[in-house]
């Protein structure tokens, strides 16, 4: 009985993760095709803000409580504690992202700016929206999460259908439907969880989580960074087409995402119970596993798609998009490469040696607007998809080559402290 009650839960949880990846791919297109690659370049750059608020969240409020929910339902409970914090850090967010919206109006980057103040008031409802995906997780409960995403999709995307067939879809009316999504999604999570948000406590749980939360943290915003800085690079250096070009041609490997959710919602609690049962020796069969699973899959999808990249293309997003087959090849060798080393990344967080990725982070980081730079002026938004791809061979080379050198550190204390012993 408990065997089908697990399995099922699996089920719901691989269901929620493969729903939402289709969602997040549908909006890509529909946005493409119906509002033209400026205006999908545009909601692209606010997307990828939006993925760098969810990272930091997740960072200080979402894994600390799935690290300490390990083994403890107390913790697992403190959901409406969590609400109050995710309160304070979605208004805080609105209001850097409005600011920086404005400094952008004024020094003549009105489009970009434009983007980013559509965005800010819709931050909140997003992060609230997310924690209660999370919740589900954390209760063992993915079926609300699942419920959750349908509500948050079915609004956004005919809201978009509806602007659409009305020549009404731009930027802006874009960021309002899928804000609204968020707004009812954040209104069923707290029905479905029976919390209601107050501010009261945030501050507290910001607090108790900053031990590793500060770590995960920085090796968040490092791994965005270098994923992310040459994405704005092109925004500013190429314009928001360009942008939408090379965003068209990673959407299309949107579906490799349910791969990475997935191991998102339980690595990293299965990680850190391999560690803890067997050490480094436990934690590195987990990790072998999950990478060589992940990889193969990522793959499996990438493969095919590339070689009928120029058909597939042309359906999904029509002519205006004709052209970017190599940036579909390119796309896919670099989520084949972040594939490769998330598992790493994943057990040395398990570990909390995540201040040993720092550096990794900032290498890629560096790497990559280097290679923009040098790629973008002979060879084009071509040459920003090679920046990513050698980023992303870079980001795994080196994740690899610390976690060997940290698991061969913590064996050797581990066998010095047994023969103290």
């Amino acid at each position: 009985m408990r065997t089908r009650l697990l399995r099922g839960r699996a089920a719901t949880t691989v269901a929620d993760q493969a729903f939402s990846s289709a969602s997040n791919f549908l909006v890509g297109v529909v946005v493409a095709r119906l509002a033209g690659p400026g205006a999908f370049g545009a909601f692209a750059l606010a997307y990828s803000v939006w993925l760098a608020i969810a990272g930091v969240h997740r960072a200080l409020i979402v894994n600390p409580m799935m690290i300490a929910a390990r083994g403890s339902h107390e913790d697992s409970d403190r959901v409406e504690e969590a609400l109050a914090a995710e309160g304070i850090l979605g208004l805080a967010g609105a209001a850097v992202v409005a600011m920086i919206g404005v400094i952008l109006c004024l020094t003549g980057l009105g489009s970009l700016g434009w983007t980013l103040l559509g965005l800010a008031p819709w931050l909140p409802a997003l992060l609230i929206q997310d924690l209660w995906r999370w919740a589900g997780f954390m209760r063992a409960r993915p079926g609300k999460a699942l419920a959750n995403d349908i509500a948050f999709a079915v609004v956004q995307v005919t809201l978009m259908l509806a602007l659409g067939s009305a020549g009404r879809l731009q930027t802006g009316m874009a960021l309002v439907a899928w804000g609204s999504g968020a707004v009812v999604g954040a209104v069923i999570g707290a029905r479905q969880f029976r919390a209601r948000l107050r501010l009261a406590g945030g501050w507290a749980v910001l607090r108790r989580s900053w031990p590793d939360g500060r770590w995960l943290l920085a090796d968040f915003l490092t791994s965005y960074g270098a994923s992310q800085a040459w994405l704005y690079l092109v925004a500013v250096v190429l314009g928001p087409a360009a942008l939408g070009l090379l965003r068209a041609a990673q959407n299309l490997m949107g579906p490799t995402n349910v791969l990475l959710l997935g191991i998102s919602s339980y690595g990293l609690p299965a990680s850190v119970g391999a560690f803890r049962e067997g050490g480094w020796i436990g934690l590195d069969k987990v990790v072998r596993r999950v990478t060589g699973s992940m990889t193969l899959g990522i793959a499996a999808y990438a493969m095919p798609l590339a070689a009928g990249r120029d058909p597939v293309v042309e359906l999904v997003y029509g002519p205006e998009y004709a052209g970017i087959g190599m940036l579909v090849v390119l796309a896919g060798l670099q989520a084949v490469f972040l594939g490769i080393g998330f598992g790493a990344g994943t057990a040395l967080t398990a570990a909390r040696r995540t201040s040993a990725l720092v550096t990794v982070r900032m290498t890629t980081a560096a790497v990559s607007a280097a290679c923009f730079l040098a790629f973008a002026g002979p060879l084009g938004i071509v040459g920003a998809g090679w920046a990513g791809a050698v980023g992303a061979a870079t980001y795994a080379a080196l994740m690899w080559a610390v976690y060997r050198v940290t698991r061969r550190a913590g064996q050797d204390r581990q066998q010095e402290n047994a023969a103290a012993a």
